[in-house]
């Protein structure tokens, strides 16, 4: 199982968690599904043998919300991933390259 941190945009109340907690319930290998209405955060876990993370978007789309996939569980975050190519071209510059 792979844990994935979603942004969805567009929910205003827990009628909107709850449409989108239903959706994505309806997919096969989704599972601890996690829609916070307040923050714009959906958490979940899925089985990528049996659904795609294009899959759930396309769902979350479907319903009337855009969605995007904030992050990973076991991916490095965006910050470390900007720090570690900042560290890249340090070095290439130190190098001469």
């Amino acid at each position: 199982m792979k844990k994935i941190i979603l942004k969805i945009s567009g929910m205003h109340c827990a009628s909107c968690e709850k449409i989108i907690t239903m959706e994505l319930g309806e997919l096969p290998g989704v599972s601890n599904i996690k829609i916070d209405s307040t923050s714009g955060v959906g958490e979940l876990e899925i089985d990528s043998g049996l659904v795609s993370e294009q899959a759930v978007l396309q769902t979350i789309e479907k319903a009337g919300y855009k969605a995007e996939i904030a992050n990973e569980e076991g991916n490095q975050n965006n910050s470390n991933n900007s720090a570690n190519e900042e560290s890249q071209i340090s070095l290439e510059k130190k190098n001469g390259k």
